[in-house]
Protein backbone atom coordinates (compact mmCIF):
# COMPACT_ATOMS: atom_id res chain seq x y z
CA UNK A 1 0.00 0.00 0.00
CA UNK A 2 1.42 3.40 -0.97
CA UNK A 3 0.20 6.74 0.28
CA UNK A 4 1.38 10.24 -0.44
CA UNK A 5 1.05 13.49 1.43
CA UNK A 6 2.11 16.93 0.41
CA UNK A 7 3.28 19.22 3.15
CA UNK A 8 3.11 22.96 2.89
CA UNK A 9 6.35 24.57 4.09
CA UNK A 10 6.18 25.37 7.78
CA UNK A 11 3.21 23.02 8.45
CA UNK A 12 3.12 19.76 10.38
CA UNK A 13 1.50 16.50 9.46
CA UNK A 14 0.57 13.41 11.43
CA UNK A 15 0.61 9.97 9.86
CA UNK A 16 -1.60 7.22 11.26
CA UNK A 17 -0.25 3.99 9.84
CA UNK A 18 -1.61 1.55 12.42
CA UNK A 19 -4.85 0.87 10.51
CA UNK A 20 -3.02 -0.28 7.39
CA UNK A 21 -1.31 -3.40 8.70
CA UNK A 22 -2.37 -6.93 9.49
CA UNK A 23 -0.79 -8.28 12.67
CA UNK A 24 2.74 -9.44 11.92
CA UNK A 25 3.14 -7.27 8.83
CA UNK A 26 4.02 -4.01 10.54
CA UNK A 27 6.74 -2.78 8.24
CA UNK A 28 6.83 0.45 6.29
CA UNK A 29 9.16 2.80 4.52
CA UNK A 30 8.85 6.54 4.97
CA UNK A 31 10.36 8.73 2.27
CA UNK A 32 10.55 12.47 2.77
CA UNK A 33 11.70 14.29 -0.30
CA UNK A 34 11.24 17.43 -2.35
CA UNK A 35 11.45 15.30 -5.50
CA UNK A 36 7.96 14.85 -6.99
CA UNK A 37 9.15 11.75 -8.88
CA UNK A 38 9.08 9.83 -5.58
CA UNK A 39 5.30 9.56 -5.99
CA UNK A 40 5.96 6.97 -8.68
CA UNK A 41 7.72 4.51 -6.36
CA UNK A 42 4.58 2.50 -5.64
CA UNK A 43 3.49 2.46 -9.27
CA UNK A 44 6.93 1.31 -10.37
CA UNK A 45 6.94 -1.49 -7.81
CA UNK A 46 3.46 -2.56 -8.93
CA UNK A 47 4.46 -2.69 -12.59
CA UNK A 48 7.70 -4.54 -11.87
CA UNK A 49 5.85 -7.23 -9.91
CA UNK A 50 2.60 -7.39 -11.87
CA UNK A 51 1.30 -10.93 -11.22
CA UNK A 52 -0.64 -11.77 -14.39
CA UNK A 53 0.63 -13.02 -17.68
CA UNK A 54 -1.57 -12.90 -20.78
CA UNK A 55 -0.19 -11.00 -23.77
CA UNK A 56 -2.09 -7.85 -22.83
CA UNK A 57 -1.12 -7.91 -19.15
CA UNK A 58 2.51 -8.79 -19.83
CA UNK A 59 2.77 -6.04 -22.44
CA UNK A 60 1.10 -3.53 -20.10
CA UNK A 61 3.51 -4.38 -17.30
CA UNK A 62 6.59 -4.31 -19.55
CA UNK A 63 5.87 -1.21 -21.66
CA UNK A 64 6.45 1.41 -18.94
CA UNK A 65 9.68 -0.26 -17.89
CA UNK A 66 11.14 0.39 -21.35
CA UNK A 67 11.24 4.07 -20.51
CA UNK A 68 11.55 4.10 -16.73
CA UNK A 69 15.11 2.94 -16.18
CA UNK A 70 16.37 6.44 -15.45
CA UNK A 71 13.23 7.30 -13.53
CA UNK A 72 13.55 4.18 -11.39
CA UNK A 73 17.07 5.16 -10.41
CA UNK A 74 15.74 8.56 -9.31
CA UNK A 75 12.81 7.07 -7.38
CA UNK A 76 14.65 4.35 -5.52
CA UNK A 77 18.28 3.94 -6.57
CA UNK A 78 18.96 1.18 -4.04
CA UNK A 79 16.06 -0.94 -5.24
CA UNK A 80 16.03 -0.66 -9.02
CA UNK A 81 19.39 -0.80 -10.68
CA UNK A 82 19.62 -0.46 -14.46
CA UNK A 83 20.48 -4.18 -14.58
CA UNK A 84 17.30 -5.08 -12.67
CA UNK A 85 15.12 -2.96 -14.93
CA UNK A 86 16.79 -4.53 -17.96
CA UNK A 87 16.13 -7.97 -16.51
CA UNK A 88 12.45 -7.17 -15.85
CA UNK A 89 12.00 -5.88 -19.40
CA UNK A 90 13.81 -8.79 -21.01
CA UNK A 91 11.75 -11.31 -19.01
CA UNK A 92 8.55 -9.59 -20.19
CA UNK A 93 9.73 -9.64 -23.79
CA UNK A 94 10.60 -13.33 -23.63
CA UNK A 95 7.17 -14.06 -22.14
CA UNK A 96 5.45 -12.20 -24.99
CA UNK A 97 7.64 -14.00 -27.51
CA UNK A 98 6.67 -17.33 -25.90
CA UNK A 99 3.11 -16.65 -27.06
CA UNK A 100 4.02 -16.51 -30.75
CA UNK A 101 1.96 -18.99 -32.75
CA UNK A 102 2.64 -20.84 -36.00
CA UNK A 103 1.12 -18.06 -38.12
CA UNK A 104 3.43 -15.45 -36.57
CA UNK A 105 0.81 -13.74 -34.42
CA UNK A 106 0.63 -13.77 -30.65
CA UNK A 107 -1.77 -15.93 -28.67
CA UNK A 108 -3.61 -14.39 -25.75
CA UNK A 109 -2.12 -16.93 -23.31
CA UNK A 110 1.00 -19.09 -23.56
CA UNK A 111 0.17 -22.40 -25.21
CA UNK A 112 -2.96 -21.17 -27.00
CA UNK A 113 -2.83 -22.30 -30.64
CA UNK A 114 -4.73 -19.29 -32.07
CA UNK A 115 -3.40 -15.78 -32.48
CA UNK A 116 -5.24 -12.86 -30.95
CA UNK A 117 -5.44 -10.07 -33.52
CA UNK A 118 -5.53 -7.21 -31.00
CA UNK A 119 -3.06 -8.97 -28.69
CA UNK A 120 -0.71 -9.39 -31.64
CA UNK A 121 -0.88 -5.67 -32.36
CA UNK A 122 -0.33 -4.66 -28.72
CA UNK A 123 2.37 -7.23 -28.01
CA UNK A 124 3.92 -6.46 -31.39
CA UNK A 125 3.96 -2.77 -30.52
CA UNK A 126 5.92 -3.62 -27.36
CA UNK A 127 8.36 -5.84 -29.25
CA UNK A 128 9.03 -3.21 -31.93
CA UNK A 129 9.56 -0.45 -29.35
CA UNK A 130 11.79 -2.71 -27.24
CA UNK A 131 13.88 -3.68 -30.25
CA UNK A 132 14.34 0.00 -31.12
CA UNK A 133 15.38 0.65 -27.50
CA UNK A 134 18.13 -1.97 -27.79
CA UNK A 135 16.54 -4.94 -26.04
CA UNK A 136 16.96 -8.46 -27.39
CA UNK A 137 14.07 -9.30 -29.68
CA UNK A 138 14.77 -12.00 -32.23
CA UNK A 139 14.64 -10.58 -35.80
CA UNK A 140 12.99 -13.75 -37.12
CA UNK A 141 10.20 -13.38 -34.54
CA UNK A 142 9.63 -9.77 -35.62
CA UNK A 143 9.63 -10.83 -39.29
CA UNK A 144 6.99 -13.51 -38.62
CA UNK A 145 4.92 -11.07 -36.57
CA UNK A 146 5.07 -8.43 -39.33
CA UNK A 147 3.85 -11.03 -41.83
CA UNK A 148 0.90 -11.80 -39.53
CA UNK A 149 0.10 -8.09 -39.02
CA UNK A 150 0.07 -7.57 -42.80
CA UNK A 151 -2.66 -10.20 -43.08
CA UNK A 152 -4.74 -8.17 -40.61
CA UNK A 153 -4.64 -5.17 -42.92
CA UNK A 154 -6.76 -6.93 -45.51
CA UNK A 155 -8.48 -9.84 -43.77
CA UNK A 156 -9.78 -8.20 -40.60
CA UNK A 157 -13.09 -6.34 -40.49
CA UNK A 158 -12.23 -4.65 -37.19
CA UNK A 159 -10.99 -1.17 -38.07
CA UNK A 160 -9.39 -0.75 -34.63
CA UNK A 161 -7.24 -3.80 -35.29
CA UNK A 162 -6.45 -2.82 -38.87
CA UNK A 163 -5.39 0.68 -37.86
CA UNK A 164 -3.28 -0.60 -34.96
CA UNK A 165 -1.64 -3.22 -37.20
CA UNK A 166 -0.78 -0.49 -39.72
CA UNK A 167 0.67 1.68 -36.93
CA UNK A 168 2.87 -1.13 -35.59
CA UNK A 169 4.02 -2.05 -39.08
CA UNK A 170 4.94 1.58 -39.76
CA UNK A 171 6.92 1.69 -36.49
CA UNK A 172 8.70 -1.45 -37.66
CA UNK A 173 9.77 0.31 -40.86
CA UNK A 174 7.19 -1.19 -43.21
CA UNK A 175 5.54 0.93 -45.90
CA UNK A 176 1.80 0.75 -45.28
CA UNK A 177 0.66 4.03 -46.81
CA UNK A 178 -1.60 2.43 -49.42
CA UNK A 179 -3.22 0.16 -46.86
CA UNK A 180 -3.78 3.08 -44.51
CA UNK A 181 -5.28 5.23 -47.26
CA UNK A 182 -7.64 2.38 -48.14
CA UNK A 183 -9.52 2.71 -44.84
CA UNK A 184 -8.33 6.05 -43.39
CA UNK A 185 -11.38 7.99 -44.52
CA UNK A 186 -13.89 5.39 -43.36
CA UNK A 187 -16.57 6.88 -41.09
CA UNK A 188 -16.53 3.74 -38.92
CA UNK A 189 -13.09 4.56 -37.53
CA UNK A 190 -13.07 5.36 -33.83
CA UNK A 191 -10.87 8.19 -32.52
CA UNK A 192 -8.17 5.71 -31.43
CA UNK A 193 -8.21 4.03 -34.86
CA UNK A 194 -7.89 7.44 -36.51
CA UNK A 195 -4.92 8.19 -34.24
CA UNK A 196 -3.19 4.99 -35.28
Amino acid sequence: NVEYSTLTPGRRARLNLSKQFFPGTEKFTLIVTANPVARLAGALDYVAHYPYGCVEQTSSATFPLLYLGDLAAMVDPNRYSPAQIHSFVQAGLFRVLSMQTGDGGLAYWPGDPESSSWGSCYGGHLLVEASAAGYLVFPESIARLKHYLKTLLVANGDFEVRAYAAYVLALAGERVIQEMERFAGDSRLSPSAQFH
